[in-house]
């Protein structure tokens, strides 16, 4: 289009500068998007249509364009226009506010348990078709009328939503209900009960104190089905399951692992050798959930802290419908939280599921490391920054500072190091500096391959089922068959196309055939049967350092398994992974698709590492600094932490302020009741007051003396208030949301 036609018609602009003069806004990509979703005009009808082409050809000859531009300019248009799907029916503002802002926050609860209301708006805004923001703002309004919607309290400014509220309930009650359930028996050992024999025993080990504790509560025979482990990192975790798995198997009970990782798979294998991701276990539970009976089975689940919400109602539905005799939730609430929605195992032990704490560090061999990890697990960055002393280093550009220290050392050295960075943009760029200096030291080839690489798209459900969240181009792996559009389970799909008006995605396999149309819907399964990809190049080289991120269970790779490059060609890649025998596999496959390289990783991927020596890189005014992640990267090291940032004493500040802990539904609901009561009280106390104080009127003395009977004295009204507020108000609320839970249930029926 020619630059006149642009810059001539495009009148938005001012409008959006003058709506964010009007609100006070800076003006941001972010505040203009927003801005422009937000002073959106609805489509107008009963215009003229050969005037408004004239007027605007009389435009564009101002503006210097000839009609001959002009002229091709619309037959483009036409064109397009003529091979493009036929126009739908304008869609009723209403409704489409309604399904917008169910969207937005269906997708936002998917990662978050509370999230801002401007996120809210702004992700509603860019879901809809005809609406604006007063439309957006209305249906919003409506939602938290009706409860669906919970909205913080005094300000307002962030909010939960029904569906999000009972799961997090639903999880607490599942847990006090079944405390008198499940439980250990061990019978009589020297007249002793099991659980005082098997503390006689633990008491002759080396196990320290809470390694003791950990397997002693993980065995009782009492403390209900669910049980916790709070150990912080370096404490021996894996070591005390190892001797949980022992005394079980003594008294005749299996043990199964789960973890949310196929890292922490590969970890918890070590003591306990039947053990799976989660993924598996709550998959199978909400698609075919087979009848068994585990009342001799206990279920140890490794970085519980990982665990989801929605998963954790999953595994308990599990353990319920099959009676596990117990499930040992095992991991440190001081680490890194799960990637979805929900805090369950900080929750549950909030609550007073049986905990055993495991304090006692012996990862760390250095004391002053261990000392500035003690103090990281307390929030205290300025004391944890002094211990690890000159390892600190201040630099404007800290993070290839950070590259560039572990470029220094030895070959020995660098395997025993490890290079943790917060996001993946940076992880990125740190491996190609890397990559770059390793080339001039000849440590990997210099002729490397050009391939195709495939990156995660991570949709939510949400976006899954939206059309607009795929581009041509992109890569869809079937992990079910769609037998209305013919679709089969495992073969990998190009998008060739998306169709608005049909909301359908056309796919095409990659091994060949026909067009594919794929109909995608918040009401159909279609989005969850695919997995999302976005094509990009990647060059790998003979020598390189790799991580799998993608699992192929045919070749035995699991995600997050590592390996360096043996040998490369145009069509294959050789790997020998670091915990196990060599792979050849073909360039095209999925699984080498996912190789990425593996020299600086993020706080997330390293979550469950152990190494001599962490080389750490974190700004002060990086989004993800936290006491959590803090924690977690220098807790990694056995021996030595070198962290790389901007400003050291704006580091700490931050760190100290920002603790990671996200806010949970739960919480937010009960402010918001606890200020609902407290309104009310006010009012009742006015309301007492303006009676008392009104003015006496003969004629109405009757009346007086009816109102007043029940309540003579002041006394008398304070001993008769607390009887109208005697119903504990969050009860009362649970009980709403039972009701609307019901009724959700028998809408769906």
């Amino acid at each position: 289009m020619d630059e006149r036609l642009v810059e001539g018609f495009s009148k938005r602009r001012q409008q959006i500068l003058d709506a964010l003069k009007e609100r006070g806004m800076p003006v941001t990509p972010h505040t203009a998007q927003l801005a422009a979703l937000a002073t959106r005009a609805a489509k107008q009808g009963g215009i003229d249509r050969a005037e408004l082409r004239e007027s605007w050809r009389a435009e564009a000859k101002e503006f210097g364009v000839s009609e001959k531009v002009l002229a091709a300019a619309v037959a483009r248009a036409e064109q397009r226009h003529a091979e493009g799907p036929a126009t739908s029916q304008p869609q009723d503002r209403r409704s489409d506010a309604h399904d917008a802002v169910k969207f937005a926050y269906t997708h936002l609860s998917e990662r978050a348990s509370v999230y801002e209301r401007q996120d809210l708006v702004e992700t509603a805004l860019k879901a809809s078709k005809v609406g604006g923001l007063s439309d957006i703002e209305r249906e919003i309004a409506r939602l938290e009328q009706a409860n669906v919607l919970i909205a913080s309290s005094p300000d307002k400014d962030t909010l939960t939503d029904m569906h999000t509220l009972a799961i997090e309930r639903d999880n607490l009650r599942t847990w006090r209900a079944s405390r008198r359930a499940g439980g250990v028996e061990k019978g009589m050992v020297q007249r002793l009960t099991g659980d005082a024999a098997l503390n006689r025993q633990l008491a002759k080990t080396t196990l320290t104190e809470g390694q003791q504790e950990a397997v002693a509560l993980g065995l009782s025979s009492g403390k209900g089905r669910y049980v916790a482990i709070q150990g912080y990192a370096g404490t021996g975790k894996t070591f005390a399951m190892e001797r949980l798995a022992h005394y079980a198997e003594k008294h005749g009970y299996q043990i199964d692992g789960y973890a949310p990782s196929h890292v922490a798979v590969e970890v918890l294998k070590e003591p306990i050798s039947q053990t799976t991701t989660l993924a598996m276990l709550t998959t199978r539970e909400r698609t075919h959930p087979v009848e068994r009976d585990k009342s001799k089975t206990i279920m140890v689940i490794n970085e519980s802290s990982m665990v989801s919400s929605r998963d954790m109602r999953t595994l308990m539905d599990h353990a319920e419908r099959t009676g596990v005799a117990r499930v040992v939730l095992l991991g440190d609430l001081k680490q890194l939280d799960a990637v979805n929605a929900g805090t369950p195992f900080e929750q549950l032990q909030k609550a007073g599921i049986p905990t055993a704490v495991m304090n006692d560090i012996q990862r760390q061999r250095n004391p002053d490391l261990l000392d500035a990890v003690n103090h990281a697990i307390k929030g205290e960055a300025h004391a944890a920054l002094l211990k690890i002393g000159d390892n600190v280093w201040v630099s404007e550009d800290y993070r290839s500072d950070a590259a560039a220290a572990w470029l220094a050392l030895s070959d020995k050295e660098r395997d025993r190091t490890r290079l943790i960075t917060l996001t993946n943009d940076t992880r990125t760029k740190m491996n190609e500096t890397i990559r770059d200096a390793l080339k001039s030291e000849g440590k990997i080839s210099g002729q490397g391959i050009t391939a195709e690489a495939l990156t995660p798209l991570q949709l939510t459900r949400a976006e899954a089922a939206d059309v607009a969240s795929y581009k041509t181009g992109d890569v869809v792996h079937a992990l079910r068959s769609i037998k209305t559009a013919g679709i089969t389970r495992g073969e990998t799909y190009r998008v060739d196309g998306i169709d608005q008006t049909s909301s359908e995605i056309i796919l095409r396999a990659e091994s060949g055939g026909d067009p594919l149309r794929v109909h995608l819907s918040p009401h159909n399964r279609a989005g969850s049967s695919l997995l999302a990809y976005e094509p990009e190049t990647r060059e790998l080289a003979a020598g390189d350092a790799i991580r799998f991120k993608i699992t192929d269970k045919e070749a035995g790779i699991m995600n997050g398994q590592t390996g360096r490059i043996s040998g490369i060609t145009p069509n294959s890649v050789t790997v020998q992974r670091d915990a196990g025998n060599s792979v050849e596999l073909e360039l095209h496959t999925l699984v080498a698709r996912g190789i990425q390289h593996n020299y600086a990783a993020t706080t997330h991927a390293d979550q469950g590492a152990t190494v001599d020596r962490v080389i750490a890189a974190m700004g002060p005014d990086e989004a993800l600094t936290s006491q959590k992640s803090f924690y977690v990267q220098i807790s990694r090291a056995r021996d030595e932490a070198l962290l790389f940032t901007s400003d050291s004493d704006k580091l700490a500040a931050r760190i100290e302020k920002t603790t990671g802990v996200r806010p949970d539904a739960l919480g937010l609901w009960k402010e918001q009741m606890s200020d609902e009561l407290s309104k009310k009280a006010e009012e009742s106390r006015r309301q007492a007051k303006d009676d008392k104080s009104a003015p006496e009127d003969p004629a109405q003395e009757p009346e007086k003396e009816a109102r007043s009977e029940p309540c003579e004295s002041r006394k008398d009204a304070a001993e008769i208030e607390p009887a109208r507020e005697r119903k504990d108000p969050f009860e009362h609320a649970a009980e709403l949301v039972d009701a609307h839970r019901d009724r959700q249930k028998d809408m769906t029926r």
